[in-house]
């Protein structure tokens, strides 16, 4: 079969979009103005029962009334000796709760055509055995009495009810009688009487886990006949608390799904990972809302159902050339049966920041380590205090005894007397946000909606403009019952966002975290005669006083899905879906010039571009889903399942780009008032997938499964001949709890199940047009005449061949359940090989005269494992139910390249039988403890100032105070371990990597996760963390060094001065502060990686703390409230670190600088400077009308 990509399928898709548009807004008008519970129904029509409760046959019949048009006629007290029924919150069907109901016989029932019901009853025959009196009482596996539990004689209508304290007094009329006893949430259990006067009983709690229903692709399936890796968290075990995106929730929740979190941004993205590394290419997972590709960041946390986590090929196969790398399948809430509920939750939160931010403010410490730092470079000093007058006024400064000031040297230079905390002045130390949102929903058989919308509003750190980050969601969904085999659906969701960033610079743009840099001296002031100040002046936060220099981002995005679902007969579904996406993005930048007093001369000057730039993008995304879904069972043990589908996505996506200078008025911004055009520039871009799937699964007596699956996709990104790929998988278990041999066992082990998958899944994350010679249009880097002149450059060479990206992963799992499965674990062993990786060949020679093609030249294996554990159960406190569960996850991997073309063994690129993280580096032996001990190891080397240059170059070449050429006590010293007589890094290869020697492995280890929950006596309490066992890291950056990267940084942190090496700290961890510039570059003692300063940032974290309550009904009903609950929420509150980085950097945002899904990423460093992570503390109410 021959597949065309083009777009003309979706030829007319605005006109089809805006027609489903106009259908949808009259069918919810149609629903909010004109539903009503009362409405005719079928003989088939449900009944919606609004809680769990035990009503008399009477009350039954009320409730039908109530609902239909159905009117019931019967003898008074016909009843009366009938037992009281159970009923569910939820709904059933009227046919299936009048079976129930009159079930037990001896009742002429005729329904008349007028949909009346005559119940009539026949004479009961008394039984001729003896009457005998049963009492008891019946509880809980804790002991907790159950009232209101159902006592019936088997086989008659004789039956009463458990008393407030459990206990029941039952006559029994047959012989031999058999109680059935029964309660809302507990196994049904029948009971032998024999000649017994007391029986007491003991229910088990229902254990409805494995029943549950998980979402796979395009379909469902009980999660006892899973036989892939696959996970799934509803909503109710994340807790209801202050989301700000779903993705924080997650983390920790599921074994093997990765949230890394770079930093505390509101406007920033965490990168999501599942089971490691993927592609030297780089990639993420699939997310997929309600079918169609989408952002999990943007969703509205309380519209989410329920979060399925596909992470072998044998459960992600159906997804084909886009589930290389794991599917995260979200469902969101739907309109219900129901009367009309309206649902309101409201936070207010506070935001800190997770680290010490108390760094030297104090201008006395600062300007004497400032002038140690710069002393030790080259005898100089920054300060310009040359007396001890110059200190002693500083001092009183400080002390708050004269104000701040400058005086005037004799060169026209000033000597500055200040007292700034610049943290303290530029940031927050608190941040405030709030959400709010609302949602209705209800419905009754025949239709169904749902509404929703949200308003996330926070502020950021940064002080001295107001940023706020604005994101706002409206979502409808309608759902109608045509008939009894026609159902049509409608889901509409608008997300939308701005942003704002302060930012400026003497040539350009710097963000939040730029101008804080360096040249901020505590000793400084911010505002001289009402001008801000600025040493260096190119990296500056006068621009961000002005105010008018910021970015400005917003996003409008809107999504429609209009579904079909027909049923022919009971066990075929086909369902057509057709899901529209228009994402509209606008970026601008405008950038102003600012005065700024420069240097220590204070020159006012204007800094600082005036230019705007704006950039537009739209983009268009089109799905069709066509699926049927068939099951059967034959006999009593062989059941069936098939799904057989086509799927089809396409985009396009427009970018136009223009940058103008020489504004008129720096209080607009609009591109016609500029005056040269610096850039005007665009692009256009698209994409295209085609594939059909089938699965099908097998499985005898619930025991012995089988699924099978595969799709044969295309895709538009690779050339014709290879354009299309075959990705199966096949996956089996066994439940072995299930056989008649493990009856024995089964009180203490009920659950035992194996499975195993292999699959094999193609990638289709590579760059677009990469098949395609492209001419690139630029200009000439030399004048003719006085202009550039426009050129075409000659296109890269493509490759002879070329072929899809595979992924083949092979996965067994053990499931295992304890004492009724109150204790439950899971065990995953994978292996992930990824083949034929589409990489740059070889290097070709110079003369070539263009780079070299691109090919499939590489593999990489990973090996892991996933552990979790789950006990649930109930216990008795104070005469009330505690309801609690515990749960935790534990999951590794490591990745190792198998396959890749480095013939000379280069360390700086991928070599075969590398592992993925590794981290070379120089060992050591401590620091030396005096002058002389460093000065007799120099001494060993012959020519030192050269065979030490790899890691001493700057202090045998750079250091210009010739006190502190060479080595000095505190500065660490590295080993020979050649013993070549050098300390060298030799050709950087395999052969010969001279001292380097592999010290650690910047990949997290041992990443793990626990849930805890509970509920009693309407208080909840939800405990939820996670951590990683260990993770090798070197530091790099301002934050950590302070001044040993660069003397006049502008935080520096208490605990670096106090732990640097001294005669009188000979303990000290870091060189003496004189090593000023020492970890700014390579080849000097701080920047060459070593094991001295080999971080580990394991940690323990309690990402979030719930504590909730609920108000009683009788109180909250009296105000027409149905549910009103109040809770305290925390994230981000402890953090537990397993090594020894310092308080003032986050390990969990400093580990976050390692990229699962980028391999190339993954020995690098994070600098650290950035928004800091936050902990949070939210206030919030949740109520139900």
């Amino acid at each position: 079969m021959k597949f065309k990509f083009t777009a003309a399928f979706f030829k007319h898709r605005k006109r089809f979009f805006m027609l489903i548009m106009r259908t949808f807004i009259f069918l919810f008008c149609a629903f909010v103005f004109g539903f009503a519970p009362n409405n005719l129904v079928s003989q088939n029509s449900r009944i919606i029962v609004k809680e769990d409760k035990t009503v008399t046959v009477d009350e039954v019949f009320d409730l039908i009334m109530e609902q239909t048009d159905y009117d019931f006629f019967y003898e008074e007290g016909i009843f009366d000796a009938y037992p009281k029924v159970n009923l569910k919150k939820g709904t059933i069907r009227t046919n299936k709760l009048l079976s129930e109901v009159l079930g037990f016989g001896n009742l002429l029932v005729t329904v008349q055509p007028n949909k009346t019901i005559i119940i009539e009853g026949k004479v009961l025959k008394e039984a001729s055995a003896p009457q005998a009196t049963v009492s008891g009482m019946v509880t809980d596996g804790s002991g907790l009495p159950l009232p209101g539990a159902s006592i019936v004689e088997k086989g008659t209508i004789n039956g009463v009810q458990t008393d407030f304290d459990g206990e029941f007094e039952i006559t029994l009329k047959g012989k031999d009688p058999t109680i059935v006893v029964s309660f809302i949430g507990y196994e049904t259990k029948e009971v032998e009487v024999g000649s017994r006067q007391i029986v007491n009983v003991v229910l088990k709690e229902s254990v409805s886990n494995l029943k549950e229903v998980v979402v796979v692709g395009f379909g469902t399936v009980r999660k006892e006949n899973l036989t892939a890796a696959v996970d799934q968290v509803t909503a109710d075990e994340l807790g209801n608390r202050a989301n700000t995106s779903i993705v924080q929730s997650l983390q920790g929740v599921m074994p093997g799904l990765n949230i890394q979190s770079n930093n505390g941004d509101p406007r920033q993205n965490p990168e999501i990972n599942i089971r490691g590394f993927n592609s030297i290419n780089g990639g993420s997972p699939l997310v997929l809302v309600d079918g169609i590709a989408g952002n999990l960041n943007l969703l509205n946390p309380s519209d989410i159902e329920t979060v399925t986590v596909l992470k072998d090929a044998g459960s992600a196969a159906i997804y084909g050339a886009r589930g290389a790398f794991g599917v995260i399948l979200v469902t969101t809430k739907k309109g219900k049966e129901g009367s009309v509920k309206v649902n309101y939750n409201s936070t207010v939160s506070l935001a800190s920041p997770t680290v010490r931010t108390d760094y030297i403010s104090d201008p006395v410490l600062y300007g004497k380590t400032v002038d140690a730092a710069i002393y030790g470079y080259n005898g100089t000093s920054y300060t310009g205090y040359t007396s001890d007058l110059d200190w002693e006024r500083l001092q009183s400064v400080a002390d708050g005894v004269y104000a701040p000031w400058q005086e005037l040297q004799a060169d026209g230079t000033y000597k500055f007397y200040g007292n700034t905390d610049w943290y303290d002045y530029l940031y927050r130390k608190q941040v405030f946000s709030q959400i709010n949102d609302v949602s209705i929903s209800g419905g009754n058989e025949t239709v169904q909606a749902y509404l929703s919308g949200r308003v996330y509003k926070s502020g950021t750190v940064q002080k001295l403009q107001d940023e706020d980050v604005v994101r706002k969601n409206i979502k409808g969904n309608i759902s109608f019952k045509v008939n009894d085999w026609l159902r049509l659906s409608n889901d509409i969701q608008y997300n939308t966002g701005n942003q704002i960033e302060y930012g400026g610079r003497a040539a350009g743009w710097g963000s939040t975290w730029t101008y804080d840099n360096n040249y901020l001296f505590a000793f400084d002031s911010p505002i001289i005669d009402g001008v801000p100040f600025n040493r260096a002046g190119g990296v500056t936060f006068a621009s961000v006083l002005t105010g008018n220099s910021y970015e400005d981002y917003d996003y409008k995005q809107l999504v429609n899905t209009f579904s079909t679902i027909i049923t022919p007969f009971d066990n075929l579904k086909i369902n057509v879906d057709y899901s529209y996406r228009f994402t509209n993005t606008n970026w601008s930048r405008r950038l102003n010039p600012f005065q700024s007093l420069i240097g220590e001369r204070l020159e006012e000057q204007t800094r600082g571009l005036n230019r705007l730039t704006e950039q537009k993008t739209e983009n268009v995304y089109n799905v069709l889903n066509a699926y049927a879904n068939y099951s059967q069972s034959i006999g009593k043990h062989h059941n069936l399942k098939l799904t057989l589908g086509y799927n089809q996505e396409d985009l396009n996506e427009d970018d136009v780009i223009a940058e103008q200078g020489g504004l008129f008025d720096p209080n607009y911004s609009s591109l016609n008032l500029g005056t040269e055009l610096l850039r005007a520039d665009g692009s256009s871009t698209n994409w295209a997938v085609q594939g059909v799937f089938g699965r099908f699964h097998y499985d005898f007596d619930d025991k012995y499964l089988f699924d099978f699956t595969a799709r044969y996709d295309g895709s538009s990104r690779f050339p014709k001949d290879s354009r299309w790929g075959f990705f199966p998988s096949a996956s089996a278990g066994w439940f072995l709890s299930k056989e008649n041999f493990w009856e024995g066992i089964e009180p203490t082990v009920s659950m035992f199940k194996l499975r195993g998958s292999y699959g094999i899944l193609g990638n289709q994350n590579v760059g677009l047009y990469t098949f395609s010679q492209l001419l690139a249009i630029d200009t000439t880097d030399w004048l003719v005449g006085s202009a550039r002149l426009n050129m075409v450059s000659a296109p890269n060479p493509l490759p002879s061949s070329s072929t899809w990206e595979n992924t083949a992963t092979t996965n067994f799992g053990l499931d295992l359940g304890f004492f009724d499965n109150k204790l439950t674990t899971s065990l995953d062993v994978y292996r992930k090989e990824v083949t034929d990786m589409y990489l740059p060949g070889e290097p070709l020679p110079g003369v070539f005269g263009a780079n070299e093609p691109r090919e499939n030249s590489a593999d990489l294996e990973v090996k892991g494992f996933e552990l979790s554990l789950s006990y649930q159960n109930t216990f008795t406190l104070k005469g009330k139910p505690l309801r609690f569960k515990v749960g935790g996850s534990l999951n590794n991997s490591v990745g190792r390249i198998t396959k890749y073309s480095n013939p000379n063994g280069l360390l700086s690129s991928f070599y075969e039988g590398q592992t993925l993280g590794e981290i070379w580096g120089y060992r050591t032996d401590g620091q030396f403890q005096s002058d002389e001990e460093a000065l007799e190891y120099q001494n060993t080397f012959v020519n030192p100032e050269l065979h030490l240059s790899d890691v001493y170059n700057f202090v045998f070449n750079g250091a210009q105070n010739n006190a502190f050429k060479g080595l000095r006590g505190g500065d660490v010293k590295y080993l020979d371990v050649d013993g070549d007589g050098k300390i060298h890094n030799g050709d950087n290869t395999l052969e010969d990597h001279g001292d380097l020697r592999v010290i650690g492995n910047a990949m997290p280890k041992y990443q793990f996760g626990f849930l805890i929950s509970s509920e009693w006596n309407g208080f909840d309490l939800l405990v939820q963390g996670s951590g990683v066992g260990s993770q090798d890291w070197y530091p790099r950056g301002r934050m950590y060094w302070g001044t040993y990267e660069r003397p006049y940084v502008a935080y520096i942190r208490k605990d670096l001065v106090s732990n640097a090496w001294s005669v009188d700290n000979p303990k000290g961890n870091y060189p003496r502060i004189e090593r000023g510039y020492t970890a700014l570059s390579s080849n000097r003692q701080l920047s060459a990686v070593n094991d001295h300063y080999l971080e580990n940032l394991g940690y323990l974290r309690v990402k979030n703390l719930t504590l909730g309550y609920t108000l009683p009904q009788e109180i909250t009903r009296k105000v027409s409230i149905e549910r009103l609950r109040l809770y305290f929420s925390g994230e981000n509150l402890f953090t537990f670190r397993f090594g020894g980085l310092t308080k003032y950097l986050d390990p969990e945002q400093a580990g976050s600088g390692v990229s699962l899904s980028n391999p190339n990423a993954a020995t690098s460093s994070s600098d650290v400077e950035d928004y800091p992570m936050n902990k949070m503390f939210s206030l919030g109410v949740n109520i139900t009308l």
